[in-house]
């Protein structure tokens, strides 16, 4: 499970974006769950996000989302 801030997910992807802003599921529980997607690939995801991009991101509670991926 990887806890991860809404902003940085919606702000870089649409398919996040979508999910996380509209009246999907995902929207109403902000829980995304891709277990089809193995969790280290999403954890290079979140690198390039956080390194590459360079951006800073404030941590607020209400703007936080649980990522769930299948095993290692």
């Amino acid at each position: 499970m990887r806890i991860v801030p809404r902003e940085l997910l919606t702000a870089n992807s649409p398919f996040f974006h979508a999910a996380l802003t509209g009246t999907f599921a995902e929207g109403l529980s902000q829980v995304v769950k891709l277990p089809e997607d193995r969790a280290d690939i999403f954890d290079y995801f979140l690198f390039f996000l956080v390194s590459l991009k360079g951006r800073v991101l404030k941590l607020i509670i209400n703007e936080v989302l649980v990522y769930q991926a299948a095993g290692p």
